[in-house]
């Protein structure tokens, strides 16, 4: 499937053939594109139909933004035909839906921190830890997420110390945005936010 412009999807809906019982597809991978005629991205890999009938909802675990799609067959049904209707799913855009810091659905290993900065990964989540992330040794402290795929940010929100005598908060911050594919080349140009 190629769409108009980059779109963002999070799930697939999927259904088998309508006059034979055995002809679905069990297994799928859901691969993505950014690009007319670049490579495909390794997507994610989704049990299918259980019945020709049946329509079998599978949600992207990170939504991902793409201009084609592409599914591949993995297991099929009992008679061994690929049959397969599909409908996609966007996203609606609710700009306070949270990602993933707090909830921990953004994962330890996507996480990494200056190389002199003190305080573990728990102290870049909201609520968890003291929140001190400080260096005495560097003025250019980082905290940087990989999102895994490509994603619509809308907006950051911040916290000071946990600690009720300390008032370390961060005054201003730059926020710097790519996007790169699985390979780690880089799409698009680095764009950056200023907020005080």
């Amino acid at each position: 499937v190629q769409f108009e412009k980059v779109t963002t999807v999070s799930g697939v809906a999927l259904q088998g053939d309508g006059n034979s019982a055995t002809n679905y597809i069990k297994k799928f991978s859901l691969n993505y594109s950014m690009t007319e005629s670049g490579d495909f991205a390794d997507g994610q890999i989704f049990d299918g139909a259980v019945y020709n009938n049946d329509v079998a909802y599978r949600w992207i675990l990170y939504p991902i933004n793409a201009l084609r799609i592409r599914i591949f067959p993995l297991a099929l049904g009992p008679s061994n035909h690929a049959c397969l209707r599909i409908e996609l799913f966007g996203c609606l855009n609710n700009a306070l839906e949270e990602i993933g810091m707090e909830s921990q659905i953004i994962l330890d290993s996507q996480i990494s921190l200056s190389a002199n900065s003190n305080g573990g990964i728990s102290q870049a989540r909201m609520y968890y830890g003291s929140g001190d992330f400080y260096s005495n040794h560097d003025n250019e402290l980082y905290m940087q997420i990989d999102m895994k795929h490509v994603m619509s940010i809308s907006g950051v929100s911040i916290k000071g110390s946990d600690r009720a005598m300390n008032r370390n908060v961060v005054e201003s911050y730059l926020v710097f945005l790519g996007t790169k594919d699985n390979l780690d080349k880089e799409l698009v140009g680095v764009s950056c936010l200023y907020f005080k």
